[in-house]
């Protein structure tokens, strides 16, 4: 009852904010909150605001994916493990259960999201465009960040990952890449972890990606005797440890060198198309966690990883 409690909770507040404000301010004319006159598809989000948060270690959330959305989080993480032909969601080995599956807890979630979002009816049928919507209702063409962290093997593991995203695949629901160039949608697939790159960046049509780690970004690497080198259509994202590259905790103030660094970092992902996150950041104390995000945003990361969302939301 908790679980649902929270989920209702953290959905149903930004889409009742506005008919409640006209309810108890000026009386409720559609006689009460929820007439259909104040509601519409994909309302749920609604007043929330998309920010580029990371939900580190996802799972974990009292209402995994939703509680990233609540907050407006535009990045989402889950760690996956391949046991007898089924993908499941969790830390550690011991956190896992028969319940908690990549399918139930990210797919099918996305595609009931993504579904009501796009509804297919008269008006999308006579006055659509032909553009996708996105989960978050204020910024509607923006794409959710899906990354898969393979815990298991990589080349055994990643076949099953992807055919776990056919519901999403199969709507349209997924950024491609076509051979020429990127064809954006409503949800971006990231490997990272195990991810074997040898499945992704030989591909010229799929949809999905690579996270590349920053240390080996300039790295050229050689699959059956053709060589790649890191850009955007293999790899939209770099992620590294920052308590490893970068070693500043963040308690005392950032000196010229942590910061020169942070930026050259930056600008050598940016010069290739690719986008920039740093894990491992400090979570507390508070000041040093906030100093720290402080820092990444000056220097130009697009994405500030966090635990605490709500924190992060209210930054």
């Amino acid at each position: 009852m908790r679980g649902f409690a929270l989920s209702l909770a953290a959905l149903g507040a930004a889409a009742a904010a506005s008919a409640k404000k006209i309810s108890i301010e000026e009386g409720n004319p559609y006689g009460g909150d929820d007439a259909p006159q104040l509601r519409f598809p994909g309302d749920f989000t609604r007043d929330i605001v998309p920010k580029w948060g990371h939900s580190h270690n996802d799972y974990w959330r009292d209402v995994p994916l939703y509680t990233a959305i609540s907050n407006g989080v535009l990045s989402v993480e889950a760690d996956v493990w391949l046991l007898d032909g089924t993908l499941y969601v969790g830390h550690s080995a011991s956190a896992l259960t028969d319940d908690r599956t990549f399918s139930g807890l990210y797919v099918e979630q996305l595609v009931k999201i993504l579904d009501e979002a796009n509804p297919k009816n008269r008006f999308t049928e006579g006055l659509g465009n032909g553009k996708w919507n996105g989960v978050y209702d204020a910024s509607s063409g923006t794409s959710l960040q899906l990354l898969v962290d393979i815990k298991t093997d990589g080349p055994e593991t990643w076949p099953f990952v992807v055919k776990a995203l056919e519901p999403l695949r199969s709507n349209g629901y997924l950024t491609a890449w076509n051979g020429t160039h990127t064809v954006p949608g409503p949800v971006t697939v990231i490997g990272t972890g195990n991810t074997p790159i040898e499945q992704v960046a030989p591909l010229q049509n799929r949809d999905y990606f690579y996270d590349v780690p920053t240390h080996i970004l300039n790295d050229t690497i050689t699959i059956d005797g053709q060589q790649y080198s890191y850009n955007s259509s293999i790899s939209p994202l770099t992620s590294d440890s920052f308590s490893e590259l970068i070693g500043w905790d963040g308690l005392s103030p950032a000196n010229e060198t942590v910061l020169a660094s942070l930026e050259e970092y930056s600008a050598a992902a940016h010069a290739r198309g690719i986008k920039m996150r740093w894990w491992d950041t400090p979570g507390w104390p508070v000041y040093a966690r906030e100093a720290v995000w402080k820092a990444l945003i000056q220097a130009k990361v697009d994405w500030i990883n966090a635990d605490d969302l709500g924190a992060l939301a209210e930054f």
